[in-house]
């Protein structure tokens, strides 16, 4: 195994607005977009251009009691969508005022469930760089190795530090789940239907004092009330259902499913069943994992779940809801083993591992043929999907993620494997392009947005890598990955999928972003790019800035570049404005910060902003300078300065859930 290494830095537990970096946006976005900027701007005493300034104070102060989040549609596993929330700019800022105020209370609270195996503990005041030294050291230039939050953005995992397990797989890997299963005899998998959308944000009151309480007091300043409506108020005022995506939706969530984990121990004390006793149960978010010893129990335990969530009006997914007894294994841990299986027989054919004063190191054996290599992996993988009556998506994500560890790895070593004579810079090319054709190999079929950082991360790292230390090969590394990616376009324009179903394509995107890295002059790279983004009227906030961020400045997009553009403007004057409508108002700073568009041609889209907001009529030349002030300190997307692997890492680093 390979030896990682944990690096700990300190953070300003006073620095609320630190959440703004990890808590509100939705973790399904496109590469590029984060809200690094928005922190730094809301950290500045002053932005400079007045002009600038008091549009700023516009948006940020909203119009009405409300705002409306921008919802879009992504593809999961099957068939199936998930509806997602970009909130408001300042209602991402309420929730950094919130937190500020009410940070320990929320600990408090979410502490008291006994079965909860992800749950907030405390305000952070430590964040974690996990890797071998050379990972701490790039990561260092990406402002998270640092204590100085003040002037350079870090990445927290989570603005709280979390009790259990970050993932739910890490449970049921662990001692604690093993005892488990020697313990009881039966296991049930159960979720909650439709969590998120299904609850009602007055229940919080319930959930911290009762019913009866939260009915007589439905006016009060309270904890529970405050946060009760700053969900309401950033989810256009509706109390059915929360936004999701954002951490502090699953916050919030985590408050009531807490007295849910009580309730459900009161009821099985009713039938004297006593908890760690006759059952066990564990919640990872809305995810139940029950144990008991025996059906008569399990049954109990099951009844009591539903029961107790019925009382919050949510309910159980029968439809998902499955029995284990004893091994407590299921087909997807099934279908993991056997695929870590045909990985290690396939690793062991081409990499080899050697020793070092500072440990084991890894690097590639000579390939004879790659074809029979690949294939024999593929055909193990399909063997295994067969068997298990699976498609590929139940493997292709754990695939893509060990091809992936595997790249960065080689990469990781190269300087201790050149010192073995067997390993030279030829073997390193081979060993990369074989991987990184099986990487995209098991994407085509089955392409996730998660896996899609794998992805990209992949390639651009062993584009930088071959640049850097084999620069004579660099080129045809580079055509070869264009040349995957636009069969992955191709393929993927072919379908229907995303448009049927109205969902943003964010596993295409993610991919076309590394050809702005890799081969951004490349005339297929090109072609691409102008043929996914085809027509322009139906396109959304995440596709516009993913698509001019891929064409930058390049002349042979100026037509297209233009249509974005009028695209744009078009969505953010068609809505509810900037100070309520929260796609017109992250599209509208972006735009105005975009460097591949015209100084005025963003002059005049700030001024007409301006009088959208109610605000005086300025020259021509103010309206560009405040342009020009924007450019140099962008928000959501930074389009000059962007470094893609650093921001995939600082995405890995803040995933949660």
């Amino acid at each position: 195994m390979r030896k990682r290494i944990i690096s700990k830095a300190n953070i300003h537990k006073s620095d609320y607005l630190r959440a703004l970096v990890s808590d509100t946006l939705p973790g399904d976005i496109p590469i590029i977009v984060s809200n690094d900027g928005f922190y730094k701007n809301l950290k500045r005493d002053t932005l400079g251009d007045p002009h600038r300034q008091e549009f700023i104070e516009k948006v940020m102060s909203p119009l009405r009691p409300y705002t409306a989040p921008y919802r879009f549609n992504v593809l999961r596993g099957g068939a199936g969508t998930r509806r997602l929330s970009l909130t408001h700019p300042s209602a991402q800022y309420a929730v950094a005022r919130f937190y500020e105020t009410f940070s320990n209370l929320i600990c408090y609270y979410c502490r008291k469930s006994p079965a909860s195996i992800r749950s907030p503990e405390k305000v952070g005041s430590l964040f974690f760089v996990r890797g071998p030294a050379s990972e701490k050291n790039k990561l260092k230039g990406a402002g998270i190795d640092t204590t100085d939050i003040e002037t350079s953005v870090s990445n927290p995992a989570s603005f709280f530090s979390y009790r259990g397990y970050d993932r739910a797989y890490k449970f049921f890997s662990s001692t604690d789940y093993m005892r488990l299963e020697k313990r009881y005899t039966v296991m049930h998998f159960a979720d909650v239907a439709k969590c998120f959308s299904s609850i009602y944000t007055h229940t919080l009151f319930w959930a911290v004092a009762d019913v009866q309480t939260a009915k007589d007091n439905t006016k009060s300043n309270s904890f529970s009330n405050q946060f009760d409506r700053l969900m309401q108020s950033m989810n256009f005022n509706e109390t059915n259902g929360i936004c999701v995506g954002a951490e502090v939706s699953r916050v919030f969530a985590e408050l009531i499913l807490s007295e849910v984990d009580l309730r459900i121990v009161e009821k099985m004390g009713n039938h004297n069943l006593q908890h760690r006793v006759h059952y066990e149960f564990k919640r990872y978010v809305d995810d139940y994992y029950l144990f008991a010893e025996n059906e008569h129990a399990g049954s109990r335990l099951l009844a009591a779940v539903s029961l107790a969530l019925s009382e919050f009006n949510l309910h159980l997914n029968e439809q998902k809801t499955v029995e284990v007894k004893r091994p407590f294994i299921t087909k997807k841990t099934r279908l993991v083993r056997s695929s870590n299986d045909s990985l290690s027989e396939f690793f062991e054919r081409f990499i080899g591992f050697a020793q070092h004063p500072d440990g084991s190191f890894s690097f590639p054996k000579r390939i004879r043929r790659s074809a029979p290599l690949l294939r024999s992996l593929l055909d193990s993988i399909k063997s295994t999907c067969f068997d298990l009556d699976s498609g590929y998506e139940g493997a292709s994500n754990y695939v893509i993620g060990a091809l992936s560890s595997r790249v960065t790895a080689l990469v990781e070593d190269f300087q201790k494997g050149v010192t073995i004579k067997e390993a030279s810079t030829e073997e390193y090319v081979a060993a990369i392009m074989l991987l990184l054709e099986a990487i995209y190999f098991f994407y085509n079929v089955n392409p996730t947005v998660a896996s899609s950082l794998r992805v990209a991360q992949a390639a651009i790292q062993s584009a930088n890598f071959i640049k850097k230390e084999i620069p004579h090969r660099s080129a045809y590394l580079g055509e070869q990955i264009v040349r995957w990616t636009f069969q992955f376009i191709k393929s993927l324009s072919g379908t229907t999928a995303h448009s049927d179903a109205d969902c943003v394509p964010l596993e295409a995107l993610n991919i076309l972003l590394v050809l702005g890295e890799v081969g951004r002059e490349d005339a297929l790279a090109k072609k691409a790019i102008s043929d996914f983004c085809g027509s322009v009227k139906n396109l959304q906030y995440f596709e516009i800035v993913s698509f001019l961020f891929c064409m930058r400045d390049d002349p042979e997009f100026a037509t297209l570049r233009n249509d974005l553009v009028l695209r744009s403007r078009s969505l953010i004057s068609s809505g509810l404005g900037v100070r309520v409508d929260a796609q017109a108002a992250h599209l509208a700073l972006d735009l105005l910060a975009c460097p591949y568009i015209d100084v005025k041609v963003r002059g005049e889209l700030f001024a007409e902003l301006r009088a959208g907001v109610q605000l005086g009529k300025i020259s021509k030349v103010a309206s560009e300078e405040a342009a020009k002030a924007f450019e140099a300190d962008p928000w959501f997307v930074n389009w000059r300065e962007a470094d893609l692997l650093r921001m995939i890492r600082k995405k890995e680093l803040s995933e949660v859930y």
